[in-house]
């Protein structure tokens, strides 16, 4: 995903990177399967977890030229640690994800990708199921950097732009 605003952290720096508990830039996006406008959507969370993050929310597919929402966000420190502590004890950026050899279609999907230090890891799209239940607890560290309040504004704004498409 491309976007014009800012990045929610600095560039990776030598100086930014501490061996014992490195900080992690993210990126995450999930897509709604196939369903009818307007209640298709996806969104994305951005950041890294020595300060912001960043969540771009998108009401609609593509063709429909939808409104984007974004919402720039503090990462609180306890929230970046237990994250940072979660995915150096999983070995999120080390492991060998396994893929499915199957292909999925028509649900929900969605990609990650991170990076701590000199190591970046694209997360597979399509999991074996212990790394698809690992990439679901991955998505709900991520989504809960995310205020609530944040989400609950993004919920009431998708409603009501669903709303507005439905009269």
């Amino acid at each position: 995903m491309s976007d014009s605003s800012p990045s929610p952290g600095t560039a990776w720096s030598a100086e930014k990177v501490d061996p014992s508990g490195a900080e992690i830039e993210f990126e995450y996006v999930w897509h709604e399967g196939s369903v009818p406008p307007p209640h298709h959507y996806w969104f994305s969370i951005k950041g890294w977890t020595g300060g912001n993050g960043q969540i771009v929310f998108v009401p609609g597919y593509p063709f429909e030229a939808p409104p984007q929402w974004v919402q720039p966000f503090p990462i609180a420190p306890e929230r970046a640690a237990a994250l940072k502590a979660w995915v150096r004890g999983q070995r999120i950026v080390e492991r060998p994800w396994q893929e499915s050899p199957s292909l999925m279609v028509g649900g929900s999907h969605r990609a990650f990708s991170l990076c701590r230090g000199d190591r970046q890891e694209q997360v597979p799209t399509q999991l074996s199921a212990d790394d698809a239940r690992l990439a679901d607890e991955l998505a709900g560290q991520i989504q809960a950097l995310v205020p609530e309040t944040i989400w609950r504004d993004l919920r009431e704004r998708h409603a009501a732009h669903v709303q507005s498409c439905c009269r």
